[in-house]
């Protein structure tokens, strides 16, 4: 069926499995208007596409962003570093593309951001290094969609910034980067890295 656009008023807690895809369509911007005190949000394993909505900025008591395993594709919203709550953000296996944004560098109280299968690219922005609580940052490329262009494909490019690095609470960077061009070298004082495609 298709997301019920009043679903979020008044929640402050949603979690929506869909077990393989049983909602489709895309998420009403206004459903981020009318709800400001969503503190969980989770909408995984469905058949959502198009963008995350900007007005998802208004979610400022956001402490969980979970939307993995949909379709969502366009940019990462720039808005979403208005969200400065959150803890943790999930947006691994979606179709996501573009760079990721400099305003994420907002998000100071984020531990864990996932983002592994996507079709982001570019360079990892060194105001993410302002996150001095981040624990865990996965990049991962896995091929959810073999039929498709595969270099295109999380094409990140230059190398993890020191700024990320010297972020003392950082456990695990995890990278397994397939047809990218991100870093021959990983930074040895922060990175646990299992595979580089590099010669």
């Amino acid at each position: 069926g298709h997301f019920p656009e009043n679903l979020f008023f008044n929640l402050r807690y949603l979690d929506i499995d869909g077990g393989g895809g049983s909602l489709l369509g895309t998420l009403p911007r206004e459903a981020f208007v009318r709800n400001r005190n969503l503190k969980f949000l989770k909408i995984t394993n469905n058949l959502f596409y198009g963008s995350i909505p900007t007005t998802i900025g208004n979610l400022q008591q956001l402490e969980q962003l979970v939307l993995s395993s949909n379709g969502f594709d366009h940019t990462i919203p720039t808005e979403l570093g208005l969200c400065t709550s959150l803890k943790e953000i999930h947006l691994d296996w979606n179709e996501l593309e573009g760079t990721l944004p400099t305003e994420l560098g907002e998000l100071t109280n984020v531990e864990y951001i996932n983002i592994q299968s996507n079709r982001l690219a570019g360079s990892i922005p060194s105001e993410l290094g302002q996150m001095t609580k981040l624990r865990g940052f996965i990049l991962s490329s896995q091929f959810q969609h073999p039929t498709k262009d595969m270099d295109n494909i999380m094409g990140f490019s230059g190398t993890i910034p020191h700024a990320i690095c010297n972020i003392s609470s950082l456990q695990t960077v995890e990278m397994v980067l397939c047809n990218s061009y991100l870093m021959k070298t990983c930074p040895e004082e922060c990175c646990s890295c299992s595979h580089f495609p590099f010669e």
